[in-house]
């Protein structure tokens, strides 16, 4: 009984460990990319804002220019809906938290650990994820309600008129 519930905490540990590894890498990487994308698209649209000398081309610099300034835009409000960089700050920590409990599990299995001991560490497993999932949950929140609020009219709060 105790060898079959280790092997299933176990797996759960391993699968989340790959998961929250992978989760974090890709959001690391978004995160870099969308914060330089933002950067390289705005000091482009700056350049071709300020190049001297091509009159024959000039309608052409300002469209691109205007083509350029909507990306950042774009960029911008996807970086804050999805929130890259919180998700891979929030996976990092959900990642060395399971390494820990991977860590108490081995350690503790280096012993003689009896099924009951084993449910201390799958409450910790739960734990962990509950609250990841609900950090997650509160930042889809924030992005929800950001996104829905309008704020670029005044005397409106929370889509309702102040007056």
């Amino acid at each position: 009984m105790a060898d079959e519930k280790l092997a299933i905490l176990r797996a759960q540990i391993d699968h989340s460990v790959k998961w929250f590894r992978d989760a974090r890498r890709r959001n690391r990487r978004n995160a870099f990319l969308l914060r330089f994308g933002t950067a390289a698209l705005s000091a482009a649209t700056t350049v071709v804002l300020g190049l001297q000398g091509f009159e024959t081309y000039r309608v052409l610099l300002k469209n691109v220019a205007l083509i350029l300034s909507a990306s950042v835009t774009v960029i911008a409000a996807w970086e804050s809906f999805f929130n890259h960089r919180e998700l891979w700050v929030r996976y990092t920590a959900t990642l060395g938290l399971l390494r820990g409990l991977q860590s108490d599990l081995e350690y503790a299995c280096a012993g003689n650990i009896q099924a009951e001991g084993l449910d201390v560490f799958h409450d910790r497993l739960n734990a962990i994820l509950r609250e990841t999932n609900a950090s997650w949950l509160q930042l889809r929140d924030e992005a929800n309600s950001t996104a829905a609020t309008p704020k670029t009219r005044p005397g409106v709060q929370n889509g309702r008129s102040l007056q």
